[in-house]
């Protein structure tokens, strides 16, 4: 049924021309989940425009409300947000709005990636914002995406004997993953002046 609503509220944001920018801020975090060796719970608090035609998960109430209804607290949402062919290249925003709507994703960093179902924490009529809380739990194959031996500044090198000594025992740093949330667009805040609130453009969260 949660499956049956979401597909239905995708559509009806298709057609409602949800082509406005919603994204007003957000932080991405992680914390590791114990006794559950290379996984982390990824958590993404964000803010948005709340009369943003939003996509419907779950909904409180739902027996009494419409899907064209503004959330409230305890709802759940999928972001979705602006693309085309290339994806969010163009930095203007503009590339992006010719496109057309779609889900935006939450990235690991190793390929996977995840819808972003969001709780509406808090909100604001008055203001038009709503906040909301999503936790994403994911298992790595290995603790780090690689290792890095060039860790000498330039001119200096070491040896240690034959090629295959030298990369055993060549000191090295370790490549943490690199999660990110990303899509578009940033919401136009009438408290931004027009050139420096980034309206209409991309927007990406990260963390390692």
């Amino acid at each position: 049924m949660a499956g049956r609503l979401a597909l239905f509220a995708l559509l009806l944001c298709a057609l409602a021309g949800s082509a406005d920018a919603s994204y007003r801020f957000g932080t991405l975090a992680w914390r590791e989940v114990m006794d559950r060796p290379n996984t982390v719970d990824f958590e993404l608090t964000t803010a948005w425009r709340r009369s943003f035609q939003w996509v419907y998960v779950k909904q409180v109430n739902a027996s009494t409300r419409t899907l064209t209804e503004s959330p409230i607290v305890g709802d759940v949402l999928r972001v979705t947000g602006l693309y085309d062919s290339n994806g969010f290249a163009d930095l203007t925003g503009t590339q992006a709005i010719q496109g057309g709507t779609s889900e935006i994703m939450f990235y690991p960093g190793d390929g996977e990636k995840y819808y972003v179902d969001m709780t509406v924490t808090s909100y604001s009529e008055a203001e038009d914002w709503i906040m909301c809380s999503t936790v994403i739990r994911h298992t790595y194959a290995t603790p780090y995406m690689g290792k890095n031996q060039d860790v000498y500044p330039p001119g200096f090198t070491y040896e240690a004997g034959s090629e295959g000594e030298l990369a055993a025992n060549q000191p090295f740093s370790h490549v943490p993953w690199k999660a990110y949330f990303m899509g578009c667009c940033r919401a136009d805040l009438p408290t931004l002046p027009a050139a420096g609130g980034n309206a209409n453009k991309p927007y990406r969260l990260e963390t390692t």
